[in-house]
């Protein structure tokens, strides 16, 4: 298997020429015989530039990879408000506990799994860390019950205080 990111483009615009080019190229150098399928994302270019080498190639077959139509469909499911609201609170309540070295040394005492860091650009890290979130509920208002954070000048803080009513919020 052969990904582009292997190949040298890093530097280049992705243009369906450019890519047919780079594609075609690497098959012939390969074999033609050796190659029986290409995956790429779905990106217009990739698509457009995969029709191309389907007609040069008649022999290979393109699947968009599956991941990334994964990745298109959470990000879509991501921009419904209540799921884009959720997503945010979950990202201040992980950054908050694990920036503050108190925060994140109160709630290991409860903990059953760590808490992750919600990615930038993959999405399904939104759904995997809020899921995280999630199955850390009774955790999460372990801590901000504990005696140690009650009496902390972080439970009074501003990001203390939002992140208690984010836990005990029943919509979250």
């Amino acid at each position: 298997m052969i990904h582009l990111s292997t190949i040298d483009c890093m530097d280049k615009t992705k243009t369906v020429e450019y890519l047919f080019q780079i594609l075609k190229d690497t098959i012939l150098s390969i074999g033609e015989d050796n190659v029986v399928q290409i995956v790429t994302d779905n990106a217009s270019n990739c698509f457009h530039a995969n029709e191309l080498l389907m007609e040069h190639f008649p022999k290979l077959f393109w699947k968009p990879c599956a991941e990334h139509c994964i990745d298109l469909a959470l990000h879509n499911i991501g921009k419904i408000g209540w799921v884009q609201v959720n997503i945010s609170q979950a990202r201040k309540l992980v950054k908050f506990i694990l920036k503050h070295r108190l925060s994140l040394s109160i709630f290991r005492k409860y903990k059953t799994r760590n808490l992750q860091r919600l990615g930038d650009t993959r999405f399904s890290t939104h759904f995997i860390a809020s899921q995280m979130v999630v199955e850390q509920k009774d955790a999460l208002r372990s801590f901000v019950c504990n005696e140690e954070w009650v009496n902390s000048p972080l439970s009074r803080s501003e990001g203390g205080k939002l992140i208690e009513k984010t836990i005990f919020n029943e919509m979250f």
